[in-house]
């Protein structure tokens, strides 16, 4: 891999950002506080990923994937979707994401709505895998 030695150069930094993320996504499960734990989830997927801890980084996904569908926030479920797609591609999961794209711009009252929401990069990565 071209950028090994850029990674390896933040491995120091990532780590200690992982623990940060760590102590926030603590703080937000004692708090009941589900949509910034999902953040903090996607925040940590992408610290793991960068020091090449991709399984790890795969079940912190699984993870902000559930609790996104659990609380019923089409537009977070979409973005932890967006992300777990592009890591582990499911059929299944690729299909319920795209009708949530697709309920979401239907329920949206204006062309520019419509399109600033289209335009995002998890709905367009969504897009491009959807079946």
């Amino acid at each position: 891999m071209p950028y090994q030695p850029l990674v390896d150069g933040l491995r120091p930094r990532l780590e200690r950002e992982n623990a940060l993320d760590d102590r926030a996504i603590e703080q937000c499960q004692l708090r009941h506080r589900i949509k910034y734990e999902v953040l903090g989830l996607i925040t940590r997927t992408q610290a793991l990923v960068a020091v090449g801890r991709r399984a790890d980084a795969l079940a912190d996904l699984q993870g902000a994937v559930a609790l996104a569908r659990h609380m019923g926030d089409p537009a977070l479920f979409v973005r932890a979707a967006s992300l777990r797609l592009a890591t582990d591609e499911s059929e299944e999961l690729a299909l319920e994401v795209s009708a949530t794209v697709k309920r979401i711009v239907t329920g949206l009252p204006d062309d520019l709505l419509r399109r600033s929401f289209e335009s995002s990069e998890p709905v367009r990565a969504v897009l491009t895998m959807a079946p």
